[in-house]
């Protein structure tokens, strides 16, 4: 269950959201509150909110208004969560908890860093509508309305989508055929992650990427390559000579 809750004088709110999944930094578009909570208004809750003080199920939001009491709301409340912001450069760590363990004295660094790589997008238009891509994460689609007010969804969430890659590097949509690439991700029907892998969607219809015999969709250029080497590896080694 979804809650409010205030505390006098304090113009932070407790959102108690189970497995809400967001990081400190990230944002939330809350909405459907239709009363003040602890005197601030429903106004200054329902907008875009920077989060902060994240738990597992919990995190707070700042209001320009001080709660004059404390309260807790509990009526339906509909939150949508931005995709983390990540990071604007990349850096790398060789403290406590970088590395393997026992690798070395107690508190000594590794010399093997953990990197955090930065944020990074690929997008491209598809008419009048946007695909983009998180490094190494899920293509997105966003439907065009010219009030912008509308938000991108996962592409494998879109009516008719089939077999959409994930952990994608990039993307491009090539707007003299019309396909969408994905460079990278998942291979088709083993799910296994290909960095070299590239997979394309159908003719006009980039949410489809199930091959056919009645489409232009494409499996996987890296696994077929694979296959073709390993193909013509047995052939080599079946006209090779038996040595007597």
């Amino acid at each position: 269950m979804s809650t409010l809750a205030t505390t006098a004088g304090s113009n932070q709110i407790t959102v108690t959201v189970p497995s809400h999944g967001a990081l400190n930094g990230d944002y939330v578009l809350i909405s459907q509150v239709t009363s003040a909570v602890g005197g601030i208004p429903a106004s200054e809750i329902n907008t875009n909110q920077l989060i902060s003080s994240v738990t597992t199920n919990t995190f707070k939001i700042t209001t320009n208004t001080a709660a004059s009491s404390a309260a807790t709301y509990s009526a339906p409340i509909d939150f949508l969560f931005d995709i983390h912001a990540g990071v604007a450069t990349g850096a790398a760590g060789y403290g406590w908890g970088a590395g393997a363990w026992s690798r070395g004295a107690w508190g000594s660094s590794t010399s093997i860093p953990v990197v955090t790589p930065p944020r990074l997008y690929t997008q491209d238009r598809f008419n009048n509508d946007l695909l983009f891509c998180i490094r190494n994460g899920d293509i997105f689609y966003w439907d065009y309305v010219n009030t912008f007010n509308t938000r991108a969804v996962l592409l494998s969430s879109v009516t008719n989508a089939s077999d959409v890659p994930q952990l994608v590097g990039s993307i491009l949509f090539s707007q003299q055929d019309r396909h969408l690439l994905a460079f990278g991700g998942t291979e088709y029907s083993t799910n296994n992650y290909d960095p070299l892998g590239i997979r394309w969607a159908n003719q006009n219809e980039p949410w489809n990427f199930t091959p056919s015999t009645t489409n232009s969709a494409y499996r996987d250029w890296e696994t077929d390559r694979k296959s073709t080497r390993l193909n013509s590896s047995h052939s080599r080694a079946s006209r090779m000579p038996s040595s007597a």
